[in-house]
């Protein structure tokens, strides 16, 4: 084959033609994902933070009943401690500690990356290419 057919010239041309549409709906419909993406991620925040607050609420409150307790404990004597009733108090007020400290406030979920596809210029590689050695 010394040269492209005009039959392949205008295949090719077509092959042109369609990867320059469908990069163009790519584009919007990347442009559209990442859109979407960003605003599903800000409705996200706006629960978070109020999931934040109740977290914190929940937190002092047991930070309160945890105080109590151990106030209450401190004024018990050395021989209620150590009875069986001193030590399933102990027991109890160890497992509010224990929800005291899951109620600490998690980070901040990082926000996602958007999406990018690296293929710009990629199109044209047909358009480039020489009917002929002729015209290269």
């Amino acid at each position: 084959m010394k040269k492209l057919n005009k039959s392949q010239v205008k295949e090719r041309d077509a092959l042109m033609e369609k990867l320059a549409d469908t990069s163009t709906s790519v584009e919007t419909a990347l442009t559209e994902y990442n859109e979407a993406v960003a605003e599903a991620h800000a409705k996200f925040i706006e629960v978070w933070e109020s999931y934040k607050e109740v977290r914190q609420e929940a937190y002092e409150f047991l930070d309160e009943i945890v105080t109590t307790m151990g106030e209450y404990e401190a004024e018990r004597s050395e021989k209620w401690t150590d009875s069986e009733a001193g030590e399933r108090y102990v027991e109890w007020r160890q497992s509010y500690e224990s929800a005291r400290e899951e109620c600490n406030i998690p980070d901040d979920p990082e926000p996602p990356e958007e999406l990018d596809l690296d293929y710009e210029g990629r199109n044209d590689t047909l358009g480039e290419l020489a009917d002929s050695p002729e015209d290269m």
